[in-house]
């Protein structure tokens, strides 16, 4: 008896994992809280939390994130919003970031939620890089 095993390639033209380090993906995420700041395009619960949050001193983990190549690339990340004078987490947000060639743009806020703990990979290393905000 012949055991086979199947390996799954990944779906040509679909998200595909991102190096949570990489700097295009930091690019997108630092982008993606500049125009949270300036509240462009926003979804009324994304008005409501810039609201809530202005004054103060924040900072932008991405916890994950996945790219699809495209005429460019998409950027679908899973981003931590945090205080920075208390540490505290403030939400977390979904949000999808297009890359053409450079030029960037949010095609898509996402969801967002209050903080929950488990930001870990499989095998305990935090999956959190922090991105300050640029004054």
């Amino acid at each position: 008896m012949t055991t086979t095993t199947k390996r799954r390639l990944p779906l040509m033209g679909g998200y595909q994992p991102a190096d949570i380090h990489a700097e295009p993906v930091l690019s997108a995420a630092q982008f993606a809280l500049t125009e949270l700041q300036l509240q462009h395009n926003l979804p009324p619960a994304f008005q409501s939390f810039v609201t809530v949050t202005s004054g103060k001193n924040t900072s932008i983990q991405v916890v994950d994130a996945k790219q699809q190549v495209v005429a460019g690339m998409n950027y679908a990340l899973l981003l931590r919003v945090v205080d920075d004078d208390t540490q505290e987490c403030l939400a977390t947000m979904q949000v999808l970031i297009y890359d053409q060639f450079g030029t960037l743009r949010v095609t898509r806020w996402g969801e967002i939620q209050p903080c929950v703990e488990g930001d870990e990979d499989m095998e305990g290393n935090s999956r959190i890089r922090h991105l300050r905000h640029k004054e």
